[in-house]
């Protein structure tokens, strides 16, 4: 099975956002992989600011410091990803987690979400 197809079964799998968010705080690497498949797949895409606002802001918030290279690298390389980061609010983030999260925002090009829809 090819990668995309593996995170496109992830995605599948995580129907409820319940699920989706138990599995993010309980099982972080498919959470990881489902955030992924998720951005990934183009009918998720009038969602993104809830996949933002709810399994990322979670992982992390949970789990920030075993993911933040993960995430800092996939913004690099993934514009749609980094358009869903710019999304989050620090919510239960460390600081030094939320400093990083910051700088990827600082990245020339990147469309960030404030407060407001503004």
């Amino acid at each position: 099975m090819s990668d995309s197809n593996r995170l496109e079964d992830e995605s599948a799998n995580l129907t409820g956002s319940f699920d989706f968010e138990w599995t993010v705080t309980n099982r972080p690497e498919q959470g990881w992989r489902a955030i992924l498949g998720a951005v990934a797949d183009a009918r998720v895409e009038p969602y993104l600011g809830l996949l933002a606002a709810g399994p990322l802001e979670d992982l992390l918030s949970c789990h920030g410091e075993a993911f933040i290279e993960r995430v800092e690298a996939e913004a690099l390389l993934n514009p749609r990803f980094a358009r869903v980061l710019g999304s989050v609010w620090q919510f239960q983030m460390s600081d030094e987690v939320w400093t990083r999260v910051q700088k990827v925002w600082d990245r020339p090009g990147l469309i960030r979400e404030t407060k407001g829809g503004a």
